[in-house]
Formats: C-alpha cells, structure tokens, sequence
C-alpha cells in the first residue's frame, strides 16, 4: 500500500507540474495603426504596422490608387478609388483600406448621364486591354475625360480609320472623344466603362452587350497568348462571330462538336475557308476562366496557337454558360 501511496503521490505530483507549467508567449498579431485613410490625390499620410515579426512582406491590391513607402511608412495618393494595403507577418495578416478622393472622379461622375450623346458603348474588364476602331479625320487627337480608369493610345489610319488602344487602370466611367485638332469639334464620342466580373454579374443576365462584351475579351486573351509566343493576332471576324453564336446555341442543346442535325461542326461556318477549328467550353462564366481552361487542354490550346489561322469568331450564351471559338486561316 505505501508502495502505491507514493506512486500516486508521484503521479499526482508530476501531474500538478505539468498543469502549473507557464503557457507559451503568445505574440499578438500584426495591425496597421488605422484601419481606414481618406486622402485627395498627391496627399500623404503616415502609416505603421504595430507588432509586426521578423518577416514581413506588404503588398496593395491596386498600385494605381496609391503607393506605400516601407522605409519612411509613407502612403502617397496618385489617383482616385478605393483600394487596400496588405502585410502578412510571420504567417499573420493585417490590411488597412484607402480611399482617394479627386476632381476626375467627381468629374466623371458629373459627366456620365443619359443625356449626353455618344457614338459606341465600350467595357473593358479591369486589369485587361481592348482596341477598338473610330474614324479618322486628316489631324485628330484622342481625349479620355477620366484618366484614372484607362490609359489610350492610337495605332495607324488605316482606310479613314484607326486603332485606339484602350488600357483599363481602374473600374470606373468615363468619354473617349476624337476631335479635330484644330477647330476642336467633336468628331466621335466613346463612353468608357471599366468594370470588375463582379459587376457584370449583377447586371442583367443574358443581354447582348454582356455577350459580346465577354466575347471580345476572349479574343484579347487569345491575341496575348499568340503575341507572347512570336505569333501574330487574329483578326475578328464577323462573320464567324455569328457562326459561332449559332453553334452555342446548338452547343447549349448538344455539348458535341457534331450539330443537333448530325453534320459536322464546321458546316456552320458561311465564309470560304481550307482550314479551319473549333473549340467549346460550358458551365463557365468568366473570359478568364474559359481561357485558362482552354490553355490547360493541349487539343484546345493547339487550336489557339495554331500558326496557320488567321481569323477567330467567338460567342458567348450567357443563360447557358457556353462559349465557342471558331477559327479559320
């Protein structure tokens, strides 16, 4: 019994000592020293991250709003919107929101109502490009009323017409005018919109500018994909926009590359052709997404890279989620 007793003894003593041993150092986690700061372009403002670690790593969600100086924990307002800093420190994480005020965004804001006339209606996805065609007079220059949302540029007058380039820097609203240089009328009028996936999601399902909204994306993704290998872009076509349109809507019915009629697919296209592709994807709703896609399959990517094509339609059926690309050389 004694011989029990003091092993009970022990075991109860060894176990008050584990239970009465300190708790481990809980360091606290990292944070900024404000959770929100409202600046007007070219303002500055101070901002520490407190208990940060030994690593740390900071990062913004959009550099064009603002910038982060680490070294002097400096942030520096550059264009209006709205956007966040981020750091992550030895495996904890922290973010701070700002938000730029300006006189373009005001401007914009004041400017973008129904009552004022344009020629086209154009979006461009944030973060993407798009280039569309305006006519051209003998001396013309390019105006975006909003800054902020885009950076234009313009490619050669090709018969009495030419490229604007249009990269998107923030969603956002605004007019594209060509005007003449020296009498400054108005020649043609672009309303700008850039917007997130996001936004277009909650917009009407199935309209026909969300469609060839998400088309024309497509074929900037497949050009950047071609460009980045030495191969030249695809032209767009038409009509094989409309071929395509046509077989998403059999797709949508048949997911198969042989028509509801048993022909096969190409009998869809109505331009002369010797070569020609097809691909098809379904239960996806974003131009990004059906293009990653695509490039993960080699059969899909071959079609897409293939240096014989040089013309591309493409359709999107928004209710149904299907997307067809259609390429001929």
């Amino acid at each position: 019994m004694m011989k029990d007793t003091k092993k009970n003894a022990a075991l109860l003593l060894a176990s008050l000592l584990i239970a009465g041993q300190a708790s481990p150092a809980v360091s606290a986690e990292p944070r900024f020293s404000k959770k929100t700061i409202t600046l007007e372009v070219g303002e500055t403002a101070d901002l520490e991250l407190l208990d940060r670690g030994k690593y740390t790593h900071y990062s913004v969600s959009n550099g064009y709003v603002f910038s982060y100086d680490k070294d002097s924990r400096t942030v520096t307002a550059k264009s209006p919107g709205t956007a966040y800093i981020y750091a992550e420190s030895d495996g904890e994480k922290a973010q701070c929101r700002i938000i730029v005020n300006g006189e373009q965004e005001e401007k914009a804001a004041a400017e973008d109502t129904d009552d004022r006339h344009y020629d086209k209606n154009v979006r461009v996805l944030y973060g993407k490009s798009k280039i569309i065609s305006a006519p051209a007079g003998k001396d013309v220059v390019v105006k975006l009323d909003n800054s902020s949302i885009a950076h234009i540029s313009c490619g050669v007058i090709k018969n009495d017409s030419f490229d604007i380039i249009i990269r998107s820097k923030l969603p956002g609203k605004g007019f594209i005018t060509v005007c003449e240089r020296q009498s400054g009328k108005v020649l043609y009028t672009v309303k700008l919109t850039v917007y997130r996936t996001q936004d277009l999601a909650e917009e009407e399902k199935g309209s026909d500018l969300d469609a060839d909204t998400y088309a024309d994306e497509v074929i900037i993704m497949v050009n950047e994909e071609r460009n980045s290998r030495g191969l030249p872009s695809l032209e767009k076509s038409g009509s094989l926009c409309k071929s395509a349109a046509v077989r998403a809507d059999e797709v949508s019915r048949k997911f198969s590359h042989v028509r509801p009629d048993g022909t096969a697919c190409y009998t869809a296209i109505t331009e002369y052709y010797s070569h020609s592709g097809e691909n098809i994807a379904r239960r996806v709703s974003t131009a990004e997404d059906v293009m990653e896609a695509w490039m993960d399959s080699p059969r899909h990517k071959d079609n897409i890279l293939d240096e014989g094509y040089t013309k591309i339609g493409v359709a999107y059926d928004p209710d149904n989620r299907v997307w067809v690309q259609i390429f001929t050389d």
